[in-house]
């Protein structure tokens, strides 16, 4: 996905959406490659939702069917990775205590 043009207001979405949900979890740089790609995947199942909730309250019809399938396929992704945000983890490595008392 990093590789996309990030001017739509859907990628725009995703891509904001990915970075809050990788800082819930901890900073995106904590997460294993499988994490990303659940992020990833529910990040844009996100968007999509959004853009449906923004039609249906546009007055236009939405496919419920549709509708419900992307927001239980989004649920089971964040459940698969946690609901609960996860502090970062900023405790000092053995080296950096090491190089502190060096100095």
């Amino acid at each position: 996905m990093d590789d996309l043009d990030r001017r739509t207001r859907a990628a725009q979405a995703t891509f904001e959406l990915r970075d809050q949900i990788a800082k819930d979890l901890g900073g995106i740089d904590r997460l294993s490659a499988m994490k990303r790609e659940i992020v990833d995947s529910a990040a844009l199942l996100g968007a999509m939702i959004k853009d449906a909730g923004a039609t249906y309250l546009s007055g236009d019809p939405v496919d419920l069917g549709e509708f419900m399938a992307l927001t239980n396929a989004q649920r089971r992704l964040l459940a698969d990775i946690g609901l609960e945000r996860r502090a970062k983890d900023i405790t000092p490595s053995l080296a950096d205590i090491i190089a502190g008392h060096a100095a």
